[in-house]
C-alpha cells in the first residue's frame, strides 16, 4: 500500500492573459487616505439636544448665550478683525462650532455635518450703540439678538462685537443654539476664548488642543448618561415620581407667548449672597428662586390677580457632568448634560429669607431623589421614536403644563480672565424660554461677581403677561435684602434684618426697558 505525506497543496496552473500579465506586473498605487470617520460622516444629533430643535418656534428660537463685559480703561476696545482672527485659532479646540446641522426628515432625525469653511466675516458681526445709551441700549439689543434667527446653512452661532454700552466698556455677546450646547457648555466654549492676565496662549505655547480633556469629560457624564441601563429601579421609581406631580399648579402669568423679548440684567456681590447662603443653610440656587419667586408675586400683583396662594413650579437644570480641567463646574466640550429638577415656589407675601428657607428645605428631598435620573432617562428614551413622534412627545412635555419658569444657576471662573487682554468683568447668561412660558432667569457667579440676567415676554399682545418693571423690581429688591450685611438685631423702625422692601445699590441697579433703535450690520 503506497503511502504519501503532502507537504503542500499543489494549485493548477493559471493562465493569464497579455493583458492579465500587464496589469499584474503594474505596481499598485498606494490609497489616499481616508478621512476620520467624524468628518466625513454626517453624525445624529443627540436626543437631548436634539430636544430643543424639536421645542423651537419661529416665535421662540432655542438660543443660549452670554453678554461679557470688557474693561478698555487701559487699552483700545478690541477691532473686530483681532476678534476673528483669535477665534480662528482657537477653533480647533472648539470643532462642534465647524459644523451645521441638517434638518430631520419623516423618517431621519436631525444630523451634524460638516460645515465647510466657516466665514467669520458673518459669524463675527461688529455693531455699535447710538449716542449714550448705556446697559439699557444693549440688554434691548440682546434681546433683540436673541429672537434674530440664524442661517440654517451655516453653523449655529454668532459673535457680536458691541461699543458704547458705557465709558471705557465694550461688550462680546455670543449668541449659540441650544442644540449646540447648554448654559454651561456655553460658559466652556466662552472660556475657550479667554485666557488668564499674562498667560501665553494655548497655540502659541505649543500646547494640544483640549480633545482628551472632552474625552475626559465624556468618561465623566457616561455614569450618569447610562444609568437607565444600570439602576432600572431608581428610574422606574423616579417616573412614577414624575407622574405624580406631573401637573404644575396653574399661575396667572402664563399665556401665549408673543415675538417680544425683554432682556433684564444686574450684578451683585458674590461673597455677601454665599454668606446669606450659609447662614440660612441652604444654596445658592434656593436664594435666586425665593428672589424669582418675589418677582413673580410683583408682576402677578401688577396684572390685578391675587399672588397668595399661587405657586411658581421652575424647572432648574443640573448639570450630570463632573469638573473638568477647565475649573470647578465647568464642564469641557458642548452638547446638552443636564437634568430638570422641578421645584415650587410659593408666591405668599413673605421676606425673601423666609422664602429661600422654605424653598431650601423643599428641595432637599428632591435633589437626592431619582427624579433627575428618570428625566434623563425619559429624554433618552424618547429620541428612539421615529422623528414626528419624537418632536410630539418632547413638545408635549416641555411646556407650562409641567413647569411655568425656567430658573438657572451657574458657577464660572473663580478667577480673572482677559479677551484680547482687555479683563473681563461681567458675564450674563442668556436663557430661552419654554411654551407658554413667559420667564426664564439665569446666574452666573464670575470673579466674586453674581451676575443675573432674565428674559421675559413682556406685556404686548396679552396683558396677563409680564410685566418688565414689576418684575424687575420684585427680583431686585429680593437680591437687595438677600446681600444687604447682616445685622442680629433689626434696626429702629424696621421689623427684620431681612425685609424684601430694600432699595439695591447701585451695582444691583436693574436696567429697565426704553425703545431703542439699534443699528445692526
Amino acid at each position: 500500500m503506497n503511502r504519501f505525506t503532502p507537504s503542500r497543496r499543489v494549485r493548477a496552473p493559471v493562465c493569464l492573459g497579455p493583458a492579465a500579465r500587464r496589469a499584474a506586473g503594474r505596481r499598485r498605487e498606494p490609497r489616499e487616505p481616508r478621512e476620520p470617520p467624524y468628518a466625513a460622516r454626517a453624525r445624529r444629533v443627540a436626543a437631548a439636544d436634539e430636544f430643543f430643535l424639536h421645542v423651537q418656534t419661529p416665535d421662540n428660537p432655542q438660543y443660549v448665550g452670554g453678554v461679557a463685559i470688557l474693561d478698555t480703561s487701559a487699552a483700545p476696545p478690541p477691532t473686530v478683525e483681532a476678534l476673528r482672527g483669535h477665534l480662528a485659532e482657537r477653533l480647533p479646540a472648539m470643532s462642534r462650532l465647524t459644523r451645521r446641522l441638517r434638518p430631520a426628515g419623516r423618517a431621519r432625525h436631525h444630523r451634524w455635518v460638516a460645515g465647510g469653511q466657516l466665514d467669520l466675516a458673518w459669524h463675527v458681526q461688529e455693531t455699535a450703540l447710538p449716542g449714550r445709551g448705556g446697559r439699557p441700549a444693549l440688554d434691548e439689543l440682546v434681546a433683540t439678538l436673541g429672537t434674530t434667527p440664524l442661517d440654517p446653512d451655516r453653523p449655529p452661532w454668532r459673535i457680536w462685537l458691541v461699543h458704547g454700552p458705557d465709558l471705557h466698556r465694550t461688550a462680546v455677546v455670543v449668541i449659540v443654539h441650544h442644540a449646540v450646547a447648554d448654559g454651561l457648555g456655553v460658559v466652556a466654549l466662552l472660556r475657550n476664548l479667554l485666557d488668564a492676565p499674562g498667560a501665553i496662549p494655548p497655540t502659541a505655547a505649543g500646547e494640544a488642543t483640549p480633545r482628551p480633556a472632552c474625552r475626559a469629560a465624556r468618561r465623566a457624564v457616561a455614569p450618569a448618561a447610562h444609568a437607565c441601563l444600570t439602576r432600572p429601579v431608581a428610574v422606574v421609581q423616579g417616573l412614577v415620581s414624575l407622574g405624580r406631580d406631573a401637573a404644575a399648579p396653574p399661575m396667572s402669568l402664563c399665556g401665549p407667548l408673543s415675538r417680544s423679548r425683554a432682556y433684564l440684567t444686574s450684578t451683585w456681590s458674590l461673597p455677601r449672597l454665599r454668606a446669606c447662603a450659609d447662614r440660612l443653610d441652604v444654596r445658592m440656587t434656593d436664594l435666586l428662586l425665593a428672589a424669582v419667586g418675589q418677582a413673580a408675586a410683583r408682576a402677578v400683583a401688577a396684572t390685578g390677580e391675587e399672588p397668595a396662594g399661587q405657586v411658581l413650579r421652575a424647572a432648574v437644570p443640573v448639570t450630570l457632568s463632573l469638573p473638568g480641567p477647565a475649573g470647578p463646574g465647568v464642564p469641557r466640550g458642548p452638547g446638552n448634560r443636564t437634568a430638570a429638577l422641578r421645584l415650587d415656589v410659593p408666591l405668599g407675601p413673605m421676606p425673601a429669607a423666609r422664602r429661600a428657607e422654605q424653598v431650601g428645605r423643599a428641595a432637599r428631598g428632591r435633589r437626592t431623589s431619582a427624579g433627575l435620573l428618570a428625566s434623563t432617562a425619559a429624554v433618552r428614551l424618547m429620541g428612539v421614536l421615529p422623528p414626528s413622534l419624537h418632536r410630539a412627545a418632547v413638545r408635549s412635555v416641555y411646556q407650562a403644563r409641567f413647569f411655568t419658569a425656567i430658573v438657572s444657576n451657574m458657577r464660572g471662573a473663580p478667577r480673572p480672565l482677559e479677551l484680547l487682554g482687555r479683563p473681563l468683568l461681567d458675564v450674563h447668561p442668556i436663557v430661552p424660554l419654554a411654551a407658554r412660558v413667559p420667564i426664564s432667569v439665569g446666574a452666573l457667579g464670575w470673579n466674586d461677581r453674581y451676575c443675573v440676567a432674565a428674559t421675559v415676554d413682556p406685556a404686548l399682545v396679552d396683558p396677563a403677561l409680564v410685566d418688565p418693571a414689576a418684575f424687575a423690581a420684585g427680583l431686585n429688591d429680593a437680591l437687595a435684602a438677600l446681600s444687604a450685611p447682616y445685622r442680629a438685631a433689626p434696626a429702629p423702625g424696621r421689623t427684620a434684618s431681612h425685609r424684601g422692601d430694600d432699595r439695591a445699590t447701585d451695582t444691583g441697579a436693574w436696567c429697565h426697558q426704553h425703545p431703542v433703535t439699534i443699528p445692526i450690520s
